[in-house]
C-alpha cells in the first residue's frame, strides 16, 4: 500500500514536471461575481478576468506532497538503517520542483492590451459590442511575471447603453488572452470558460440593495466617484448601518479626495460588522478589508498631518 502511494505521488510529480516544461497562464472569467446570471438590461454589467499560473500552483501542492512524504520517511524506524547514499538518493528523489514562471506585457504592451472579450448569441454569432477596460485596470506598459504567488486581476465592462444595444436574451461572454504575435513574452492564445448572462427587460420597483451596491461597486471600479457615493447613500438611506453601502461610501469619499469622511464611513462599517460577529457568536469572517483600509486611510491622514507641520528651528 505505501510503495502503491509513492509510486503515485512520483508519477503525478513527474506529469507535472513535463507540463512544466513550457509554463502558460490560465485564464478564468466571472459576470458580476459569477459563473452564470440573470442580468437586469438597466444595470452595466462587470466582468473580471482573472490571469494566473496553474501550473505553479500545481507544482506548489506537489512540493507539499513530496515534503510529507519526505518527513514520514525520515521519521520511520527504517530511516537509521539507510546508507547515507540512500538517504541522498531520497532526498533527490522528493526535492522540491522548480516553480515555472513566464511573463506577460511588455514595455510597449500592457497586459489589459492583450485581453479582449467576445459576446455570442443564442444562435453561436458573435455580436459586436463594446466592452472596454474599466479606469481602474492599470494602462501602463511593462512585463508582469508569473511565478504563482499571486494573479493579476483585469476589470472589464458593459455598460447601459451597450446593454441595451445587444436587447434582452441569453449570450455567452468569454475573455481571450492572445500574445501569438508578441515578443519577449509567453507566446499563444488561450479562452476562459465561458460564462452565461440572461439579459432581462427592464424590471419595475426600486433597487434591491444587491443591485444598487453592484452598480456602484462599477462606477467606482471605472472612478466614477460622484455616481459610487450616489449610489451608497441610496444603501444608506434606509439602512445607516448597511455594511455595503458604509464600504462603499468610505471607497467613494476617499477617491473624491475626502480620507476623513472615508475614514469615518469605514470605521462605522466596522462597528456595524462587530454586532453582526457578537450576533452570529462569532461565526463569521474577520472584516479583513475594512480593517486594511482603516489602517490605509489612518497613515494616508498621519501622514498629511506630518507634511503641514511647521519645521522647528533649533
Amino acid at each position: 500500500m505505501r510503495k502503491t502511494f509513492v509510486m503515485t505521488a512520483l508519477l503525478v510529480g513527474w506529469s507535472v514536471v513535463v507540463g512544466a516544461a513550457s509554463p502558460g497562464p490560465g485564464i478564468s472569467l466571472t459576470a458580476n461575481d459569477r459563473f452564470d446570471l440573470d442580468h437586469p438590461i438597466e444595470d452595466p454589467l462587470l466582468l473580471l478576468v482573472t490571469l494566473y499560473n496553474g501550473q505553479a500552483s500545481s507544482v506548489s501542492i506537489e512540493n507539499l506532497q513530496h515534503a510529507e512524504i519526505l518527513a514520514a520517511a525520515k521519521s520511520s524506524s527504517g530511516y537509521s538503517e539507510m546508507s547515507p547514499e540512500e538517504r541522498q538518493a531520497l532526498d533527490d528523489e522528493y526535492a522540491p520542483i522548480e516553480i515555472p514562471t513566464f511573463s506577460l506585457g511588455s514595455p510597449t504592451r500592457a497586459l489589459r492590451d492583450l485581453v479582449r472579450i467576445t459576446v455570442t448569441d443564442d444562435a453561436g454569432e458573435t455580436v459586436d459590442v463594446a466592452v472596454p477596460p474599466l479606469a481602474s485596470t492599470p494602462a501602463s506598459s511593462g512585463a508582469v511575471s508569473f511565478d504563482g504567488s499571486g494573479v493579476e486581476m483585469l476589470f472589464f465592462g458593459i455598460d447601459t447603453d451597450a446593454l441595451a444595444g445587444l436587447g434582452a436574451g441569453t449570450y455567452t461572454v468569454r475573455a481571450v488572452l492572445d500574445t501569438s504575435s508578441e515578443p519577449g513574452m509567453w507566446r499563444g492564445e488561450i479562452v476562459s470558460p465561458p460564462v452565461t448572462v440572461r439579459l432581462g427587460a427592464r424590471s419595475a420597483g426600486e433597487p434591491t440593495t444587491d443591485r444598487l451596491y453592484a452598480v456602484g461597486l462599477y462606477r467606482w471600479l471605472d472612478h466614477e466617484y460622484e455616481a459610487s457615493l450616489d449610489l451608497a447613500q441610496r444603501i444608506l438611506a434606509p439602512d445607516s448601518a448597511s455594511i455595503a453601502g458604509l464600504v462603499l461610501a468610505g471607497d467613494s469619499l476617499d477617491g473624491l479626495g475626502r480620507p476623513e469622511e472615508a475614514l469615518q464611513s469605514f470605521s462605522a462599517a466596522f462597528d456595524a460588522y462587530s454586532v453582526h460577529l457578537e450576533a452570529a457568536g462569532g461565526e463569521l469572517e474577520p472584516p479583513r478589508y475594512i480593517a486594511t483600509r482603516i489602517v490605509q486611510l489612518q497613515e494616508q491622514l498621519g501622514r498629511r498631518i506630518q507634511s503641514s507641520l511647521p519645521d522647528r528651528q533649533q
